[in-house]
């Protein structure tokens, strides 16, 4: 091998090596740069979820709450005549 080379061989073997490889080269490193930007981005979601409070809310309710729950009507129950309106047509009704 010839042990002297000169600067122009050494430029022309590297311009050799990109023009063979440049495809090569730019799928390897866009590849590399989506790897490492979703491997961030899966960190960044897992850190922030670690950090979800699990401890029950305290719920307090009030009288006036209470008594409107316990006024509504079950899913199951019958609708009154006088519930439903006059002269529009119910789309619940069977």
């Amino acid at each position: 091998m010839n042990s002297n080379l000169s600067l122009d061989q050494v430029g022309h073997l590297v311009e050799k090596f990109f023009h063979r490889f440049h495809v090569l080269i730019f799928v390897a490193l866009s590849l590399g740069g989506l790897m490492a930007a979703t491997i961030m981005l899966s960190g960044l979601v897992n850190q922030s979820g670690a950090r979800i409070d699990t401890a029950a809310p305290s719920i307090t309710f009030s009288q006036a709450t209470i008594d409107k729950l316990s006024r509504l009507q079950a899913a199951g129950d019958k609708v009154r005549p006088e519930d439903v309106p006059i002269g529009k047509r119910n789309p619940f009704a069977e």
